[in-house]
């Protein structure tokens, strides 16, 4: 117990972080689902990993917050892992700005 309504404690988070609830923890899941991808793990698996009920609802949020799917981000082995690396936090880095969906 805290002692202040679900209300309050929403507008406090509102305020403090500049986001709702759900959209912090959109943007966490997708934070490690990022990490996941940089790893080499199948779309399905960090879908589940994330938190996701399906592979498509993923996708589908992916998308509208990158513009790309999740499948654009899977490593490319040429680079190797050091320049996999670089690519995808240089990614990470362009969408920072961007504002994360609820979901």
């Amino acid at each position: 117990m805290v002692g202040a309504s679900d209300r309050t404690l929403s507008r406090l988070f509102r305020h403090d972080l500049g986001m709702t609830f759900p959209q912090w923890r959109t943007q966490l899941r997708l934070h490690r689902a990022l990490v996941l991808l940089a790893d080499g793990a199948p779309v399905t698996i960090v879908a589940h990993r994330c938190g996701w009920s399906s592979a498509s609802t993923f996708i589908d949020v992916f998308r509208r917050t990158f513009g790309n799917t999740p499948g654009a981000h899977l490593p490319r082995r040429p680079p190797g892992p050091a320049g996999q690396a670089i690519e995808f936090a240089a990614e990470v880095v362009s969408h920072q700005g961007r504002g994360v969906p609820s979901g």
